[in-house]
């Protein structure tokens, strides 16, 4: 079955590799996507994953969204969180215990603003996501993904077939 996703954002490729856009082409593509997916702003999506800026807290779509889904990069569409791995940290943005998929992000040290923190990026989009610190719940691994709402697009449960994320379905098992 071929995915609304898959054939009409930039940036997918035939099979399963996520690509990032042409950098002239992703506001663009936000700018589309936004009239289908409930999701932030394109121009502080935009802001969030290609310049590493964070929105402020508690002004995402998605700090409170605890519905059974997954998240993906608004810029490739790569899975990048399952809500079974969603939990309530009280600090304005959402936090995992951990990624979909253990290759879907990659970390870097961030030195800025004063501190030492770890940084969060997607796999094949390079997007900013926000930083990882270990004081996440115990029972879930201990690890907290602190995420910028503007760096995710959530796709519920019930339009993962359509959206070409089937294969997915089985690390979404809560709240069904």
């Amino acid at each position: 079955m071929a995915s609304h996703w898959r054939s009409n954002a930039q940036g997918w490729s035939s099979g399963d590799k996520f690509e990032k856009p042409a950098d002239s082409d992703i506001k663009r593509h936000l700018q589309e996507m936004s009239k289908k997916y409930d999701m932030d702003n394109p121009d502080m999506i935009m802001d969030v994953t290609q310049t590493d800026a964070t929105e402020r807290p508690r002004t995402g779509k998605y700090d409170a969204n605890f519905n059974p889904g997954i998240y993906v990069d608004p810029v490739s569409g790569e899975p990048l969180y399952s809500s079974d791995d969603k939990f309530s940290a009280h600090c304005g943005w959402p936090a995992f215990s951990k990624a979909i998929a253990e290759d879907a992000l990659t970390t870097k040290t961030d030195t800025s603003h004063g501190m030492k923190r770890v940084e969060m990026r997607s796999r094949h989009a390079d997007s900013h996501l926000g930083h990882v610190f270990e004081d996440g719940p115990p029972e879930m691994g201990g690890m907290r993904h602190c995420v910028n709402s503007a760096a995710t697009i959530f796709i519920p449960y019930d339009k993962m077939d359509q959206e070409g994320y089937s294969d997915w379905k089985s690390k979404v098992t809560k709240g069904l």
